[in-house]
């Protein structure tokens, strides 16, 4: 489930903020580029990916993942299949991931700069 996207510009810093509801199983994002504010950039949407109850509370994961060129010389079956086959480029650029943390909102949101706002300001 794609829940945003953007491109990536070099020299940018990308800021990204996902609001977790555990209980009604919900998400939204937020983002700016470089020193600016976040601001909301989708609305809130299900989170059909977690269970229900407390198997589908807590589960954070946070990672890119870089999806392989297709290789002409597999089977269309194999290439269909991105994870174990295609063509994985050498890395030429660098990703710096900074302030990755998870943190209780119900007193803000710090959209940046000491801005806090109450959740139900943003969603």
């Amino acid at each position: 489930m794609e829940l945003f996207s953007t491109p990536f510009a070099p020299q940018t810093w990308h800021n990204f903020a996902v609001i977790v509801d555990w209980t009604d199983r919900t998400l939204a994002v937020l983002y700016s580029q470089n020193g600016s504010h976040l601001t909301k950039v989708t609305g809130v949407v299900a989170n059909t990916g977690a269970a229900e109850g407390a198997a589908g509370r807590g589960d954070f994961h946070f990672g890119v993942l870089k999806l392989p060129l297709v290789d002409l010389t597999d089977t269309p079956a194999e290439q269909a299949d991105v994870v174990h086959f295609g063509i994985q480029e050498g890395d030429k650029e660098g990703l710096i991931y900074s302030g990755v943390f998870v943190e209780d909102s119900r007193d803000g949101i710090s959209l940046g700069h000491g801005e806090v706002v109450a959740p139900r300001d943003v969603l």
